[in-house]
């Protein structure tokens, strides 16, 4: 099996938010904005509540320093399994496309 995936009992989204963190060896959340509010807020809750390392990345013009944030997580937790997370694109207009930037960047890097 490709992704050893556990199905939540429930619909609800904050199962899964929380089976997310509690599932992964840390939890990256980008945004566009220093503040985040609803399920990403949950997010990170969970992530303290888990004592998951977690980094939040508030992704703008210079990425020289998140990349250098993400290496560090990195390099100290050796994650295996990551968990992804941030405002729908509905919610923060832009954010698909400066992740899609911050990853390329940190991928080449």
């Amino acid at each position: 099996m490709r992704y050893p995936l556990v199905e939540t009992p429930g619909s609800e989204a904050i199962q899964r938010t929380e089976w997310n963190v509690r599932d992964s060896d840390c939890t990256l959340i980008f945004s566009s904005m220093e503040a985040v509010c609803g399920g990403t807020a949950t997010t990170l809750d969970f992530a303290h509540k888990y004592q998951r390392p977690n980094l939040h990345l508030v992704l703008g013009r210079n990425l020289t320093p998140q990349i250098a944030q993400l290496k560090f997580l990195f390099q100290h937790n050796k994650p295996t399994l990551v968990n992804i997370a941030g405002p729908r694109e509905s919610e923060e207009p832009g954010i698909y496309l400066l992740v899609r930037r911050f990853l390329a960047h940190a991928a080449q890097s």
